[in-house]
This record gives structure tokens, sequence and C-alpha cells, in this order.
């Protein structure tokens, strides 16, 4: 009898515990690839926030000016009726 031991096989001829480690390994690579999957669409997700982030920002500005230029000529146009009214009232305008 020879010194060495032969590994025993299961019914199908194949080593216990290599199919489940080959198993395991394609487990915990699909797991892998659909980490990295998901790391790449959180990532692109993030870049859209900060650009969406970024446009509002500019669109608050913008607004905000408007808004002002706005009260500005309302002033303006308001003035510019009290004056039309006083004129009028002095009969320069009728």
């Amino acid at each position: 009898m020879s010194s060495q031991m032969k590994t025993p096989l299961d019914e199908e001829g194949v080593v216990p515990g290599t199919s489940l480690s080959a198993a395991l390994k394609g487990f915990v690579s699909q797991l892998h690839k659909q980490a990295e999957r998901h790391t790449d669409l959180i990532d692109v997700f993030a870049r859209a926030l900060k650009e969406l982030n970024r446009e509002v920002k500019v669109e608050r500005g913008r607004r905000e000016l408007l808004e002002k230029q706005l009260a500005k000529a309302e002033a303006r146009i308001e003035r510019l009726e009290e004056t039309v009214h006083a004129i009028a009232r002095q009969g320069w305008v009728h």
C-alpha cells in the first residue's frame, strides 16, 4: 500500500467541498461585480445631484436678481403714475 492517501470522491466523482468552494468563489465574484456596478451607479447619481444642485443655485441667483429688478421697475412705475396724476390734477395733461 502506498503512503499517499487518496482523497475520497463523492458519487459524482468530485472531491467533496470542491464544487462548494467553486460555487462560493463564483458567488463572491458576482457580489463583487454587483457592488462595483452599484458603486458606479451611485457615482453617476452623485454627479447628477451635484450638477442639479449647482443649476438650482444658479437659477435661484437669477430669480433673486430678476425679483430685485422687478421691484425697482414697479417702484419707478408707481412714481411715474404719481407724477402723471399730479400733472393731470394741475390740468397740464388731459
